[in-house]
């Protein structure tokens, strides 16, 4: 059997090959047919082969003749096997490295659904960018200079604090993609976008144009410029968000401006009234503007050529006669005549597609160009359109009393919102007489009870009435006070108050006004009453004084502390057990001003449980709900809201912690 062509090709390869044997000192050199030999004369003599170590030589390359797997090409010339170079080898696993973190970022992007979000930041930077290049072309042409475009990628810090520098001062967009007036985008939109732009720049970090910019491989937040940017963002925050409340205010909601109602009398169009710029408001406007006339549907021009066609000959044919005869050829007549003959061939075609609509079958849709497939799709687009524009005219009509009634809720909103002003500044004028004047009373009474503790019996009795008489005993309730306001935590104890608690109000060492009975002092004792208050303000110092507002306290002599009276947790107002988010809340925060229980159990341990079963119980069982949600939340991607899944597990009857931690893993909402 006669040799394959591979067979034969490679045996002419073997012949005119030469091969050297490998050193004896080098046996382990000794190399399978068709290695690779490396040439000898390419060292210097001085490092030969023979005394180079064996690390620094290359390990040798594998060479074969068979065809390519993947295409069935049989090569020409021997072509390399495989290659052991561990510099390879090494790309290699740094790549797969790279792409196993891509694909965790893109899982964690993904948890947080901000792909969209995403996508549109970089939509808006490219866009963006591209135009303010084009801008700065158009400059430096105007200056006669040469600016030559940059791309948007790479992206660089540079590139990004350009951008993010517009983007702090843009207006909102609306969904449609219009500006909204009065309303700019805030810090959370601000830091988004830096994270988009992060992410792209890290996902694409080995792409060749990355490679080729060093300062492309820098993070964004590490450059000085953007934490400037999202600092100066953060701060203008507060600001931002009370222009935006004022302008709703004043009647000028998001993407809506009030109306000038001032005429104008500087214009050509002002007439005896004055012009405003509504006079040309069209009730049947155009897509474009509210005051763009409609257009009417054109037909197609080749449909429009069918009808006179020789309109257009004559008009050419004029305009030759013209430009050789000058004025001797000027013919008026001829030329509204054709004109006239442009417009009616308009309106025949426009009435012929209405009327087709409605009767299919008269005569004239028997002939050219009105039996025509183009005349018949006219006809239906154009009957589409015109009852679309007649619906959008229904609604008008239907909306303009609303639309009346808007214009001047603005000014009435805006006078009701200055009478509100007014009021509100009578009102913290009168809480301030009344704060102070109860300062003033309280002063007055802690005089009287030093003077009494320090003089005879006789001089007691009259500072004590003198201390009944400078009582105010109607005063009118101070709106910062909460002495109604318990949510059922009353006392129970049955001690009689002291005499402190006849007084409606009192002044503490910082200022604030309590309830008399929500700290019964000890005005028979100055130097009780000296401590205190001492404690009180240590008090202050320590939780918001308007939850302390909302409590009642007991003074406890032995440990020389405040301790509230604590009837019971929170409850709904209607029938039913709170919610696992309730029994956080109220462990965390607090629910309607009160003291939260973190802030009862910090300050005061289990005191203010005071030793109660019922209150132990409930403790209790609301402790494991909020152990269980710590758990929870410390999981990854979980948080307090996730936690509430604990509802669907109570309706399953899984009550074991181990069991609920388990279950978390797998669950989605």
């Amino acid at each position: 059997m006669a040799p394959s062509p591979q067979k034969r090709r490679h045996d002419s390869l073997v012949k005119s090959r030469t091969f050297q044997p490998p050193p004896k000192r080098r046996p382990r050199k000794q190399t399978l047919p068709f290695i690779k030999q490396e040439s000898t004369d390419v060292h210097p003599s001085s490092h030969s082969l023979s005394t180079r170590p064996l690390d620094s030589l290359d390990p040798p390359k594998l060479f074969t003749m068979n065809p390519d797997p993947h295409t069935g090409v049989v090569p020409n010339h021997p072509t390399v096997l495989f290659n052991t170079s561990s510099e390879e080898q090494y790309t290699v696993l740094e790549s797969e490295a790279y792409m196993l973190s891509l694909r965790r970022e893109d899982e964690y992007v993904a948890d947080k659904g901000t792909e969209k979000a995403y996508a549109r930041h970089i939509r808006n930077y490219e866009k963006w960018w591209a135009s303010d290049q084009a801008r700065r072309q158009d400059e430096a042409e105007c200056k006669s200079t040469i600016w030559h475009p940059l791309p948007a990628h790479p992206i660089t810090p540079t590139k990004a604090a350009i951008f993010l520098d517009y983007e702090l001062h843009r207006p909102k967009k609306s969904a449609a993609g219009k500006e909204l007036l009065n309303c700019r985008v805030g810090s959370s939109s601000v830091k988004q976008t830096i994270n988009a732009l992060e992410h792209y720049r890290h996902h694409h970090q080995r792409d060749p144009a990355y490679k080729g910019c060093p300062e492309s491989h820098t993070r964004l937040r590490d450059h000085p410029d953007i934490t400037q940017i999202e600092r100066a963002a953060r701060a203008s925050e507060p600001e931002r968000q009370a222009d935006s409340q004022e302008m709703k205010a004043k009647g000028q909601m998001s993407g809506a401006e009030r109306p000038d109602f001032i005429p104008k009398f500087d214009i050509p169009e002002a007439g005896e009234y004055g012009y405003r710029d509504w006079y040309h408001l069209l009730l049947f406007p155009s897509n474009q503007s509210e005051y763009q006339e409609m257009s009417a549907e054109t037909p197609p021009p080749n449909l429009l050529a069918s009808l006179f066609p020789w309109i257009e000959e004559e008009e050419a044919a004029y305009k030759d006669r013209r430009e050789r005869n000058g004025r001797l050829a000027l013919d008026e007549s001829l030329t509204y005549f054709l004109s006239l003959l442009r417009f009616l061939r308009l309106v025949a075609l426009q009435d012929a597609a209405v009327l087709y609509q409605h009767d299919q079958s008269a005569p004239i849709f028997r002939f050219a160009p009105f039996n025509s497939a183009a005349f018949k799709a006219f006809s239906d687009t154009s009957t589409s359109i015109i009852q679309q524009a007649e619906d959008e005219s229904r609604q008008r009509l239907h909306d303009l009393p609303e639309k009346i009634a808007s214009t001047f809720h603005g000014a009435m909103a805006t006078a009701l919102i200055k009478q509100a002003e007014h009021q509100q500044a009578v009102e913290s004028a009168n809480i301030k007489t009344y704060k102070q004047m109860a300062m003033v009373e309280d002063v007055l009474r802690a005089v009287l009870a030093i003077q009494a503790a320090s003089a005879g019996s006789r001089k007691r009795k009259a500072f004590e009435e003198l201390s009944k008489a400078a009582h105010i005993s109607e005063e009118p309730p101070l709106p910062s006070t909460a002495d109604e306001v318990n949510n059922g935590r009353s006392s129970s104890s049955s001690t009689p108050l002291p005499l402190s608690s006849q007084l409606s109000v009192f002044a503490s060492g910082g200022g604030n006004v309590y309830p008399a009975r929500a700290f019964p002092m000890d005005l028979d004792n100055a130097e009780t009453r000296a401590i205190q208050m001492k404690v009180l303000s240590d008090l202050e110092a320590k939780v918001d004084p308007a939850k302390l507002k909302n409590h009642m306290f007991e003074w406890c002599p032995k440990r020389d502390e405040w301790l509230p009276l604590f009837t019971d947790f929170w409850k709904p107002s209607k029938a039913g057990a709170p919610t696992p988010l309730q029994i956080w809340k109220e462990h965390t925060e607090g629910m309607d001003g009160f003291m939260s229980i973190e802030q009862l159990t910090e300050h005061w341990g289990a005191r203010w449980k005071r030793n109660e079963a019922r209150l132990r119980t409930e403790s209790a069982r609301r402790g494991r709900v909020v152990e269980l949600i710590k758990k929870l939340s410390s999981q990854p991607n979980w948080n307090v809201e996730k936690a509430r899944f604990i509802e669907y597990l109570q309706k399953k009857g899984a009550g074991n912690i181990d069991l609920i931690i388990n279950a978390s893993s797998t669950y989605n909402e």
